[in-house]
């Protein structure tokens, strides 16, 4: 949780430089403003991030927890096949994901 609060801090920073760039709010901006924006952006990556490593994967889930774009990403991909994920699914999901992650082990 203390990994996602600091890239909550790095955004609402990232948002408020272009919301003032911009123009919106004068010269500075309140942090109740972009926090509005902000916290649910990035719960909603935290979530992300957990698909991630419940589908086996880590890294999209590492960078997701500062990065909400990449855990979206990692989170639609196809889960690697010994991952918990994965073990919900019979047939056609699987079949694609051991041909897709065939080469990665072994």
């Amino acid at each position: 949780m203390t990994i996602a609060l600091l890239g909550l801090q790095f955004w609402i920073e990232v948002l408020q430089a272009v919301l003032v760039f911009a123009g919106v709010g004068g010269e500075n901006l309140s942090s109740s403003e972009s926090t509005a924006v902000l916290v649910p952006v990035q719960l909603l990556g935290a979530a992300l991030a957990a698909v991630c490593f419940l589908k086996g994967k880590t890294f999209a889930g590492l960078v997701g927890l500062f990065i909400p774009a990449v855990a979206t990403v990692g989170a639609l991909r196809l889960a690697k096949p010994d991952s918990r994920w994965a073990g919900r699914y019979e047939g056609g999901k699987l079949d694609r994901s051991r041909s897709r992650f065939a080469h990665a082990s072994g």
